[in-house]
């Protein structure tokens, strides 16, 4: 079939001259690489196009701009778009306070320009209470470990036990230190990062599982009202979607990529995954009696 069609809208998105019309709600299309793609919209279907179908199934979407992408074939309209769109101020953002005598896990994410590290807890297995968040400008990591070891001192002082986890990656070598960011977190501080292994959909999916609620309206996440500024902003706007593949959009110039790198880190490795079930924390313990002091913080 070879039917050329003239400018119009399938769902939102615009056809031009280039598509094919198949059919009411079907359109195709030959990529520069050679592969035909197909285009279907609801509409195809009669029992579908209706207000009253197009009302229901709009309800069980977590936003506007997924119902666009998802149903109105509109790929543009999620680029620049809030990359946690089920979070909401109302329902995620509380007054917390930490559980003493608990353990604390502590999430990190390295880089000269803005290193973030984050303090959560787990309760009831599944629960994540975010209690604070650090965020560094052009900071070695061992300035920013002094500034980590600090608050946690100041802020959870009976705090049972000690939980990081941070990017895999720190474990290699770069050409501009003899030691990884692993090696001068256990050596400097006594600090035994836990990595894992995982994609980034796969960690960013593990938090935006946990944004959901349960039958009563309670989140599976929240943040804290009071020391999370920056993350806050993250969540309500400050992390946006790029068009590729729907990871975040890359933007060093803020911290928020940094954040929710942070974040994702701890929860892969102090939640199962798959179940969202809590982890075993481990029985290191940071802090220990053979750690170097810091010349900074004397801790």
């Amino acid at each position: 079939m070879d039917i050329k069609v003239k400018p119009e809208k399938l769902g939102v998105m615009e056809v031009d001259n280039s598509f094919e019309t198949l059919g009411k709600g079907l359109v195709g299309k030959k990529n520069t690489n050679g592969f035909y793609v197909l285009f279907v919209h609801y509409s195809a279907d009669p029992t579908k196009n209706t207000p009253e179908w197009i009302a229901e199934r709009k309800r069980k979407y977590s936003s506007p701009e997924t119902w666009e992408q998802e149903m109105e074939l509109s790929f543009s309209v999620m680029e620049g778009a809030k990359f946690y769109e089920k979070f909401r101020r109302d329902v995620h953002i509380r007054s917390l306070q930490y559980m003493e005598h608990q353990p604390m896990w502590r999430g990190w994410d390295f880089g000269y320009r803005h290193p973030a590290c984050v303090w959560f807890q787990i309760h009831q297995d599944i629960r994540v209470n975010v209690l604070y968040c650090l965020v560094g400008a052009n900071q070695t990591i061992n300035s920013f470990a002094d500034e980590v070891v600090k608050f946690s001192n100041q802020l959870f002082p009976k705090a049972s036990k000690w939980c990081d986890a941070g990017d895999i990656a720190a474990r290699q070598k770069s050409d501009k230190a003899e030691r990884t960011n692993v090696q001068i977190l256990r050596g400097d501080y006594g600090i035994r990062l836990m990595t894992k292994k995982i994609g980034i959909k796969d960690r960013d999916n593990a938090v935006r599982r946990l944004l959901e609620v349960d039958s009563g309206g309670q989140p599976f996440l929240k943040v804290n009202a009071v020391g999370c500024t920056e993350m806050t902003d993250m969540f309500l706007g400050g992390l946006v979607r790029s068009l590729e593949d729907s990871i975040p959009k890359k933007d060093d110039s803020t911290p928020y990529g940094h954040i929710n790198d942070a974040l994702g880190y701890g929860i892969i490795n102090s939640l199962d995954v798959k179940t969202l079930s809590a982890n075993q924390p481990p029985k290191s313990v940071y802090l220990g009696q053979n750690r170097k002091r810091s010349k900074v913080t004397g801790y």
